[in-house]
Protein backbone atom coordinates (compact mmCIF):
# COMPACT_ATOMS: atom_id res chain seq x y z
CA UNK A 1 0.00 0.00 0.00
CA UNK A 2 1.84 3.41 -1.11
CA UNK A 3 1.72 6.02 1.60
CA UNK A 4 3.37 9.19 3.07
CA UNK A 5 6.11 7.59 5.23
CA UNK A 6 6.37 9.89 7.72
CA UNK A 7 3.26 9.53 9.30
CA UNK A 8 0.35 6.41 9.07
CA UNK A 9 -2.25 7.22 6.23
CA UNK A 10 -5.74 8.03 8.31
CA UNK A 11 -7.33 7.73 4.82
CA UNK A 12 -7.42 5.37 1.78
CA UNK A 13 -8.12 5.83 -1.65
CA UNK A 14 -9.37 2.64 -3.61
CA UNK A 15 -9.71 3.36 -7.09
CA UNK A 16 -10.40 1.12 -9.87
CA UNK A 17 -8.37 2.88 -12.60
CA UNK A 18 -5.17 4.85 -12.07
CA UNK A 19 -6.64 7.79 -13.96
CA UNK A 20 -8.20 8.55 -10.85
CA UNK A 21 -5.23 9.11 -8.72
CA UNK A 22 -3.96 12.81 -9.89
CA UNK A 23 -7.85 13.45 -10.03
CA UNK A 24 -7.80 12.80 -6.19
CA UNK A 25 -4.54 14.07 -5.15
CA UNK A 26 -5.05 17.89 -6.51
CA UNK A 27 -8.54 17.58 -4.29
CA UNK A 28 -6.96 16.72 -1.56
CA UNK A 29 -4.43 19.67 -1.63
CA UNK A 30 -7.56 21.67 -1.84
CA UNK A 31 -9.72 20.13 0.75
CA UNK A 32 -6.87 18.37 3.34
CA UNK A 33 -3.60 19.33 2.31
CA UNK A 34 -2.28 18.20 5.50
CA UNK A 35 -4.40 15.01 6.13
CA UNK A 36 -1.55 12.04 5.56
CA UNK A 37 -3.48 8.94 2.94
CA UNK A 38 -2.97 6.69 0.56
CA UNK A 39 -4.42 4.61 -2.19
CA UNK A 40 -4.53 2.04 -3.79
CA UNK A 41 -5.61 0.82 -7.57
CA UNK A 42 -7.10 -2.02 -8.57
CA UNK A 43 -8.28 -1.97 -12.03
CA UNK A 44 -8.30 -5.66 -13.02
CA UNK A 45 -11.18 -6.28 -10.28
CA UNK A 46 -13.56 -3.77 -12.15
CA UNK A 47 -12.86 -5.56 -15.17
CA UNK A 48 -13.37 -8.54 -13.97
CA UNK A 49 -16.80 -7.46 -12.38
CA UNK A 50 -17.97 -6.33 -15.20
CA UNK A 51 -16.65 -9.79 -17.59
CA UNK A 52 -18.91 -11.68 -15.11
CA UNK A 53 -22.11 -9.70 -15.14
CA UNK A 54 -21.55 -9.63 -11.50
CA UNK A 55 -19.58 -9.31 -8.55
CA UNK A 56 -19.08 -13.21 -7.57
CA UNK A 57 -18.11 -14.18 -4.38
CA UNK A 58 -14.28 -14.62 -4.99
CA UNK A 59 -14.54 -10.82 -6.46
CA UNK A 60 -16.18 -10.15 -3.22
CA UNK A 61 -13.35 -11.82 -1.71
CA UNK A 62 -10.33 -9.94 -3.62
CA UNK A 63 -12.41 -6.47 -2.81
CA UNK A 64 -12.64 -7.65 1.16
CA UNK A 65 -8.91 -8.27 1.01
CA UNK A 66 -8.31 -4.57 0.02
CA UNK A 67 -10.42 -3.37 3.18
CA UNK A 68 -9.14 -5.95 5.57
CA UNK A 69 -5.31 -4.45 4.21
CA UNK A 70 -6.28 -1.12 5.06
CA UNK A 71 -7.63 -1.59 8.61
CA UNK A 72 -4.52 -3.70 9.49
CA UNK A 73 -2.26 -0.70 8.51
CA UNK A 74 -4.58 1.29 10.73
CA UNK A 75 -6.49 3.26 8.31
CA UNK A 76 -9.25 5.19 9.65
CA UNK A 77 -11.56 5.44 6.76
CA UNK A 78 -11.38 4.10 2.85
CA UNK A 79 -13.27 6.42 0.15
CA UNK A 80 -14.26 4.03 -2.78
CA UNK A 81 -13.83 5.87 -5.74
CA UNK A 82 -15.72 3.22 -8.04
CA UNK A 83 -19.22 3.80 -8.02
CA UNK A 84 -19.85 0.11 -9.21
CA UNK A 85 -18.14 -1.44 -6.37
CA UNK A 86 -18.79 1.38 -3.97
CA UNK A 87 -21.97 -0.23 -2.44
CA UNK A 88 -20.43 -3.87 -1.84
CA UNK A 89 -17.05 -1.99 0.00
CA UNK A 90 -19.27 0.27 2.25
CA UNK A 91 -21.14 -3.15 2.97
CA UNK A 92 -17.93 -4.82 3.86
CA UNK A 93 -16.66 -2.22 5.62
CA UNK A 94 -19.31 -2.05 8.36
CA UNK A 95 -18.60 -6.26 8.74
CA UNK A 96 -15.05 -5.18 9.42
CA UNK A 97 -15.99 -2.04 11.55
CA UNK A 98 -14.04 0.29 9.32
CA UNK A 99 -15.41 3.39 8.14
CA UNK A 100 -16.26 2.87 4.07
CA UNK A 101 -17.70 5.07 1.88
CA UNK A 102 -18.68 5.09 -2.00
CA UNK A 103 -17.53 8.25 -3.96
CA UNK A 104 -21.19 8.92 -5.09
CA UNK A 105 -22.81 9.04 -1.62
CA UNK A 106 -22.37 12.51 -0.87
CA UNK A 107 -23.55 13.32 -4.41
CA UNK A 108 -26.54 11.63 -3.98
CA UNK A 109 -27.03 13.21 -0.98
CA UNK A 110 -26.58 16.63 -2.80
CA UNK A 111 -29.10 15.56 -5.62
CA UNK A 112 -31.98 14.60 -3.62
CA UNK A 113 -31.89 18.04 -1.75
CA UNK A 114 -31.74 20.17 -4.70
CA UNK A 115 -34.95 18.54 -7.05
CA UNK A 116 -37.57 16.17 -7.47
CA UNK A 117 -36.68 15.26 -10.61
CA UNK A 118 -33.56 13.60 -11.19
CA UNK A 119 -31.53 12.58 -13.95
CA UNK A 120 -28.39 9.96 -13.91
CA UNK A 121 -26.00 9.22 -16.55
CA UNK A 122 -23.46 6.86 -16.54
CA UNK A 123 -21.25 5.60 -18.95
CA UNK A 124 -21.27 1.56 -17.83
CA UNK A 125 -24.68 -0.34 -17.66
CA UNK A 126 -23.18 -1.81 -14.60
CA UNK A 127 -22.85 1.66 -12.69
CA UNK A 128 -26.87 2.49 -13.24
CA UNK A 129 -28.29 0.44 -11.07
CA UNK A 130 -26.25 0.80 -7.71
CA UNK A 131 -26.63 4.89 -8.23
CA UNK A 132 -30.33 4.50 -8.67
CA UNK A 133 -30.56 2.22 -5.49
CA UNK A 134 -28.30 4.58 -3.73
CA UNK A 135 -30.86 7.84 -4.79
CA UNK A 136 -33.46 5.93 -3.25
CA UNK A 137 -32.30 5.02 -0.23
CA UNK A 138 -30.82 8.70 0.24
CA UNK A 139 -34.68 9.83 -0.48
CA UNK A 140 -36.17 7.54 1.71
CA UNK A 141 -33.96 8.50 4.48
CA UNK A 142 -34.75 12.07 4.10
CA UNK A 143 -38.79 11.51 3.22
CA UNK A 144 -38.78 13.00 0.11
CA UNK A 145 -40.45 11.14 -3.34
CA UNK A 146 -37.94 11.58 -6.51
CA UNK A 147 -38.19 10.73 -9.82
CA UNK A 148 -35.05 9.12 -10.88
CA UNK A 149 -34.17 8.75 -14.36
CA UNK A 150 -31.43 7.21 -16.52
CA UNK A 151 -29.33 7.62 -19.82
CA UNK A 152 -26.14 5.14 -20.73
CA UNK A 153 -23.93 6.96 -22.75
CA UNK A 154 -21.75 3.27 -24.29
CA UNK A 155 -19.92 4.97 -26.70
CA UNK A 156 -17.63 7.03 -24.59
CA UNK A 157 -16.54 4.39 -22.06
CA UNK A 158 -14.83 2.71 -25.11
CA UNK A 159 -12.85 6.27 -25.26
CA UNK A 160 -12.41 5.71 -21.77
CA UNK A 161 -10.78 2.26 -22.20
CA UNK A 162 -8.74 3.94 -25.63
CA UNK A 163 -7.41 6.41 -23.26
CA UNK A 164 -9.03 9.36 -25.61
CA UNK A 165 -9.83 11.11 -22.94
CA UNK A 166 -10.67 14.34 -24.90
CA UNK A 167 -13.42 11.99 -26.61
CA UNK A 168 -14.32 10.46 -23.61
CA UNK A 169 -15.36 13.86 -21.94
CA UNK A 170 -16.73 15.15 -25.09
CA UNK A 171 -19.38 12.56 -25.47
CA UNK A 172 -20.65 13.03 -21.84
CA UNK A 173 -20.90 16.80 -22.24
CA UNK A 174 -22.70 16.13 -25.44
CA UNK A 175 -25.10 13.76 -23.81
CA UNK A 176 -25.60 16.30 -20.84
CA UNK A 177 -26.58 19.30 -23.12
CA UNK A 178 -29.03 17.05 -24.83
CA UNK A 179 -31.00 15.43 -21.92
CA UNK A 180 -30.54 19.81 -20.79
CA UNK A 181 -33.95 20.77 -19.08
CA UNK A 182 -35.53 17.02 -18.63
CA UNK A 183 -34.46 16.70 -15.37
CA UNK A 184 -33.79 19.31 -12.00
CA UNK A 185 -30.48 17.32 -11.77
CA UNK A 186 -28.43 15.57 -13.70
CA UNK A 187 -25.96 13.52 -11.68
CA UNK A 188 -23.12 11.44 -13.58
CA UNK A 189 -22.64 8.54 -11.99
CA UNK A 190 -18.86 7.70 -12.61
CA UNK A 191 -16.44 9.73 -10.83
CA UNK A 192 -14.33 9.72 -14.06
CA UNK A 193 -16.94 11.82 -15.98
CA UNK A 194 -16.50 15.01 -13.77
CA UNK A 195 -14.60 17.15 -15.88
CA UNK A 196 -17.04 16.73 -18.59
CA UNK A 197 -19.35 19.87 -17.57
CA UNK A 198 -16.87 22.10 -18.07
CA UNK A 199 -17.08 21.43 -21.48
CA UNK A 200 -20.99 22.68 -21.39
CA UNK A 201 -22.31 25.92 -22.37
CA UNK A 202 -25.01 27.41 -20.07
CA UNK A 203 -27.63 25.01 -18.96
CA UNK A 204 -30.73 24.78 -17.37
CA UNK A 205 -30.47 21.47 -14.85
CA UNK A 206 -27.90 21.64 -12.22
CA UNK A 207 -25.29 19.09 -12.71
CA UNK A 208 -23.61 17.03 -9.94
CA UNK A 209 -20.71 14.62 -10.04
CA UNK A 210 -19.05 12.77 -6.99
CA UNK A 211 -14.96 13.26 -6.34
CA UNK A 212 -15.48 16.61 -4.51
CA UNK A 213 -18.99 16.09 -2.47
CA UNK A 214 -17.35 12.32 -2.31
CA UNK A 215 -14.49 13.85 -0.99
CA UNK A 216 -15.52 16.07 1.79
CA UNK A 217 -18.20 13.31 2.95
CA UNK A 218 -15.20 10.51 3.45
CA UNK A 219 -13.57 14.11 5.67
CA UNK A 220 -16.55 14.99 7.39
CA UNK A 221 -16.16 10.84 8.49
CA UNK A 222 -12.52 11.53 9.93
CA UNK A 223 -13.81 14.63 12.22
Amino acid sequence: MPKRPETPPQLLFLHSAATHCPTFRGLMAEESPALAYAEVVDADLLRDVMAAGALTPALEARLLAHLEAAKAEGVRAVLCTCSTLGGPAERLGRGLGLVTLRIDRGMAEAAVAAGARILVLACIEATLGPTCDLLKEVAAAAGFDRDIGTALIPEAWDHFLAGAQARYLQSIADAIEAHDGSADVIVLAQASMADAADLCGPLRSRVLSSPRLGLRRALGALT
